[in-house]
């Protein structure tokens, strides 16, 4: 029905009413180069596991609404590190976004357009997922395992418990009040 075309790599997407918002990798921006450079050998997509802790290319979330004839940029927020995942709090305005290295981001959606930052929380790990429960998030933060943030005030998101993993944990599902972690 639709595409995003200035979409690199989709990581994650999220459908909140008529809105529709994608979590993108990107690609590092390329420096000027010679004729005879590949600049595909320049390029550089970001990885999981990516060591940088600021991104330097186009990783972030586009936000566009359902039209008639498919899907219309709206805004975009550009990331600090590297969007996984998203969850929407669609009464407050807000989303969250496991954002890699740089934690959980917590983005006031008030103004679609220009998405600003509202709150964030630095975590121990790296942060593959991120769901919502109430006032809770529950965080996939890789080696650190998972996280139970309370979420109450949105500003400042603070951890409430962690569980260790015997693994990485890379994604979370609830049913209930049982969580599972990949």
């Amino acid at each position: 029905l639709g595409q995003l075309p200035d979409v690199t790599v989709a990581m994650d997407v999220v459908a909140d009413g008529e809105r529709v918002y994608v979590g993108d990798v990107g690609a590092a921006v390329p420096q000027p180069r010679g004729a005879n450079v590949d600049l595909w050998a320049g390029l550089h997509m970001w990885g999981v596991q990516g060591r940088p802790e600021v991104a330097d290319g186009l990783a972030g979330l586009h936000i566009a609404e359902r039209t008639d004839d498919g899907l219309a940029p709206v805004g975009m927020f550009y990331s600090p590190s590297l969007i996984e995942s998203a969850a929407v709090n669609e009464t407050a305005a807000v989303m969250y976004l496991a954002d890699g290295h740089a934690g959980l981001l917590v983005l006031d959606l008030g103004e679609p357009s220009m998405p600003a930052i509202l709150g964030s929380l630095e975590t121990p790990g790296v942060a593959h997922d991120v769901i919502l429960d109430g006032d809770r998030a529950l965080v996939a933060d890789g080696p650190a395992g998972l996280l139970v943030v309370d979420v109450a005030a949105p500003r400042d998101p603070v951890v409430r418990n962690s569980i260790d993993t015997p693994g990485e944990a890379l994604g979370i599902a609830t049913l209930g009040e049982i969580a599972y972690v990949a």
